[in-house]
């Protein structure tokens, strides 16, 4: 972790940070583990979440953030409505903020429409957290008609595909984890398994994601690809079990998709993720599209195998030790699958090490806070 004495710093009085919700997404996640390096280094930073909305999760980033000194603002209501834009308008207008940090392409509509009511004295830079672009509509007009003009991109993928979507200056700073989790131990996978009620005998694969997209065609993670490809070779049959961790408005589709295989389990949010990557033999990221996944960094900053689709920003990771096919590819996935079947490897621990400190939050948040001072 970066301390107050790495650098010398802008003075603040308020660096705030805006968020929808503290709910589990690898957003939000590194969100909280910025603020919390920043805190360290002592900048005065500060959550504003529009909804106070919170799941399992959250609740542990909570306290979390509680525990590190960290203030957290929460808005009026759970939907995303008039009073929440109202509400937001009145806490940007406090003259004491220097610096409003804008995540997540929602967070950034309200911002837009709460700025008709105000004129901004602080300064105001965004993170750009996908290669998507903002879906079509407020979110869209918002982001190219809003004030902001210095953009954080979070990985090489998302850096080149808003090259030519955000204005102003965009600095690429690839997302950082806080890496306070044991290293994947083949020789301690027996008992880790067992400590999260997982039978050894069984080979065990383990996926991480929302279960939310417009339809489940068009879903972000792509678990529909992967319930397909897991049933077309028929893994439960030949000793895997496949642990979905993630819940999501479309979860209920999914698991008509996975009727019929009992070793398709859903295991719902999870608050000790970590243990999962230190436990199970496969980590699964079938995506369509990322932009720079905390999953896939909390994979190989842990050495779990992996398999992935071939798409640049899982390119970016780095794994050694990852198998790759091409998106919606469900032969080519089930294949990579059914490869993994008893195997008991690691990455290399010089490797892990390696992408701890490439991927670590310390980096990270210094270099963020160069940005901040260039504003």
């Amino acid at each position: 972790m970066p301390t107050k004495t790495d650098r010398t710093m802008t003075q603040y009085t308020r660096i705030t940070h805006i968020l929808g919700a503290l709910k589990a997404g690898g957003a939000e996640r590194f969100v909280v583990d910025l603020l919390v390096a920043q805190k360290e280094m002592g900048l005065p930073v500060e959550l504003v979440l529009l909804l106070p909305v919170r799941d399992r999760v959250g609740d542990g980033w909570a306290s979390l953030l509680e525990k590190s000194g960290v203030p957290v603002h929460y808005g009026p209501s759970p939907r995303f409505r008039p009073p929440t834009i109202i509400w937001l308008n009145r806490f940007l207008k406090q003259p004491d903020i220097d610096l409003v940090h804008i995540h997540l392409n929602y967070v950034e509509a309200a911002y837009y429409l709460s700025r008709f009511l105000h004129r901004r004295k602080y300064k105001v830079c965004r993170t750009i957290h996908n290669m998507s672009p903002p879906e079509p509509g407020l979110w869209n007009w918002s982001f190219h008609h809003s004030d902001i003009r210095d953009s954080i991109s979070c990985g090489e993928g998302c850096h080149e595909a808003y090259q030519s979507l955000a204005k102003g200056s965009l600095t690429c700073i690839p997302y950082g984890v806080n890496f306070d989790w044991p290293t994947h131990n083949p020789a301690e996978r027996d008992d880790r398994q067992r400590a999260l009620s997982l039978d050894p005998q069984f080979t065990h694969y383990m996926q991480v994601g929302r279960q939310s997209g417009p339809t489940v065609p068009e879903m972000q993670k792509a678990q529909d690809d992967l319930i397909k490809a897991w049933k077309q070779a028929d893994l439960g049959a030949k000793g895997g079990r496949l642990h979905l961790i993630g819940e999501g408005p479309l979860q209920g589709e999914l698991q008509k998709l996975a009727e019929g295989d009992e070793s398709i389990i859903f295991e719902g949010v999870k608050n000790n993720v970590h243990e999962w990557f230190a436990a199970c033999d496969t980590h699964v990221m079938p995506s369509r599209y990322e932009g720079l996944p905390l999953a896939g960094i909390e994979s190989v900053g842990t050495g779990i195998p992996a398999v992935f689709t071939d798409i640049p920003p899982l390119r970016e990771l780095d794994s050694k030790v990852a198998l790759f096919s091409p998106v919606g590819d469900i032969d080519a996935l089930a294949a990579n699958l059914e490869s993994r079947l008893g195997q008991r490897d690691t990455e290399s621990p010089e490797h892990v090490a390696a992408l701890r400190e490439r991927f670590g939050i310390g980096l990270c948040a210094r270099k963020y806070s160069e940005v901040y001072d260039q504003l």
